[in-house]
């Protein structure tokens, strides 16, 4: 069965570049502001229903697998990339996590607590 009407209108292939870029950039923007909203206990949820509407956007504009690197070629050679570094404690083997701590208190910090600005290599624009 296909779409009639105005549901087929709205999912017509392929759209435009720009209407992709509009659309990939909401997700993202939507997504940032969830994981600043509602932290990490949503995160894997929040990183699955990305990737499908990143992937859903990709589709909508017309591209392939192939172009998302998930062809049966790019798969297997991204699986093998994906395990090439795996950072350990050197002494005792485990897992690293990465915090962010503040310089003067010395505590770790939510990514909400942290803002970013140029630093000294950044060029000014006149």
């Amino acid at each position: 069965m296909r779409p009639s009407g105005v549901l087929a209108r709205c999912l017509r292939r392929p759209i435009g570049v720009w209407p992709a870029v509009y659309v990939t950039v909401g997700v993202l923007a939507l997504t940032n502001v969830a994981g600043h909203r509602w932290g990490s206990p949503f995160g894997p949820l929040t990183a699955v229903a990305v990737s499908a509407l990143l992937l859903g956007g990709l589709w909508w504009a017309g591209g392939t697998w192939a172009e998302a690197g998930l062809d049966p070629a790019s798969f297997r050679r991204g699986a093998r990339w994906a395990g090439v570094l795996d950072m350990r404690h050197a002494h005792c083997g485990a897992p690293v996590h990465v915090v962010v701590e503040c310089a003067q208190e010395h505590v770790a910090l939510a990514p909400r607590d942290v803002s970013a600005r140029p630093g000294p290599g950044a060029r000014r624009r006149e």
